[in-house]
């Protein structure tokens, strides 16, 4: 252990069996990787953390793998590599879009995707593609692996449901087979900043129909969120451009969108529509191919 200042600590532990023992001794223990949003946070100083345990030396948390039906995303696999991995682009191709979009290359080279899933930023990129993707987020504890739905992930405002001394390990995506589709867009103020409005979308298609569908708007609201109605309304219809049409204007009234200073609910909710509306058409394409 070394010191970083006269009020932080800083530890750097080598297995995932010492990070938990930490996250339970230690007080006030704050992890870290690539430190792109809480170094912003401690430069501005909104916080100042008592004690860093810095992950990237652990073994086991990084790496991108196929497995089965699923690829694992170690949780320090910047963002870099997610956008560049051949793994992801085959297996998953919206995640690397959504890697894509983050910030600047710099950012994207430190970033880690364990990071900005964990840190539940509702503008980000991922949260919204990976309950999309129906994506299971693991964490260990120094007593048990958990396992939590994507869906129910993200809480609030910068808050998911990562315990105090849990730690995110790896993030599980399902691929995409035949007859499968995805799509995501975002609205920013500027190219690759954070979203005004994002969507990301899923669908699977049978015999020229659609089997079952998710629809999933972030940016609005303080975390992600589904349009269970919009996405059920195209359950069992051929997928046309009506029918698109229809979920896209049903996703628009059924999302809450809460006021924002800097722009107008009526155009963020004009935004919802067109961008679910893209989405869902890539996701047709893409189903089809």
């Amino acid at each position: 252990m070394t010191r970083m200042s006269a009020q932080t600590e800083y530890h750097r532990p080598e297995t995932i069996d010492s990070v938990c023992e930490m996250l339970e001794e230690l007080s006030d223990p704050t992890i870290v990787a690539g430190m792109q949003s809480l170094g912003l946070l401690m430069k501005e100083g909104i916080v100042s953390p008592e004690t860093l345990v810095d992950i990237n030396g652990v073994e086991g948390l990084d790496g991108i793998e196929r497995e089965d039906d699923h690829v694992r995303l170690g949780a320090i696999a910047n963002h870099r590599d997610v956008e560049c991995s051949e793994i992801v682009t085959e297996g998953v191709p919206v995640l690397a879009t959504a890697a894509s979009e983050i910030a600047d290359l710099q950012i994207r080279n430190a970033g880690t995707i364990g990071g900005a899933t964990a840190y539940a930023d509702p503008t980000g990129d991922y949260p919204p593609v990976l309950m999309a993707l129906d994506a299971t987020i693991v964490s260990r504890t120094t007593d048990d692996e958990l396992e939590r739905e994507a869906g129910e992930f993200f809480t609030g405002f910068y808050e998911c449901a990562l315990g105090p001394s849990e730690l995110l390990t790896e993030i599980r995506v399902p691929t995409i087979g035949d007859g499968e589709g995805t799509g995501y867009e975002k609205l920013a103020y500027r190219e690759n900043d954070r979203a005004i409005v994002n969507v990301a979308t899923y669908l699977s298609l049978e015999d020229d129909r659609c089997g079952s569908a998710r629809i999933v708007v972030g940016s609005v609201s303080d975390r992600p969120v589904f349009a269970p109605d919009a996405a059920d309304s195209l359950v069992g219809t051929a997928v046309t451009d009506d029918d698109i049409a229809e979920a896209a204007e049903a996703t628009a009234e059924e999302v809450p969108i809460d006021p924002d200073p800097t722009v107008s609910v009526d155009y963020r909710r004009s935004m919802v529509r067109n961008l679910t509306e893209k989405t869902l058409q890539t996701a047709r394409e893409e189903g089809h191919q």
